[in-house]
């Protein structure tokens, strides 16, 4: 999607460079980059301020972590057990 974009746009200042990271780090060792790594590309080549991008981050992660609060709600049980929540107890809704 970035290189589509990219392409579309006449070419980004910032892909080639976050391309070439990635190469550097895979190099020496196998690590992935998340989706945010090459979101942020396509979101500068889109012409999105800079100050937008976190929020558009975090808009895109509500339906997942809604998710995650229901199952957790639903099955009384922590998603990811090694997290110890410590926050104020909720009353179950329904």
């Amino acid at each position: 999607m970035a290189e589509s974009v990219s392409e579309r746009k006449g070419g980004s200042d910032i892909l080639p460079i976050l391309l070439a990271m990635n190469r550097a780090v895979q190099a020496q060792r196998e690590l992935w980059p998340n989706v945010d790594f090459y979101s942020a590309a396509v979101l500068h080549d889109l012409g999105i301020d800079t100050e937008l991008f976190t929020p558009m981050f975090a808009c895109s992660r509500v339906i997942g972590w809604s998710a995650h609060i229901a199952e957790q709600i639903k099955d009384n049980r922590l998603i990811r057990p090694k997290a110890k929540y410590v926050g104020p107890q909720y009353r179950r809704l329904g």
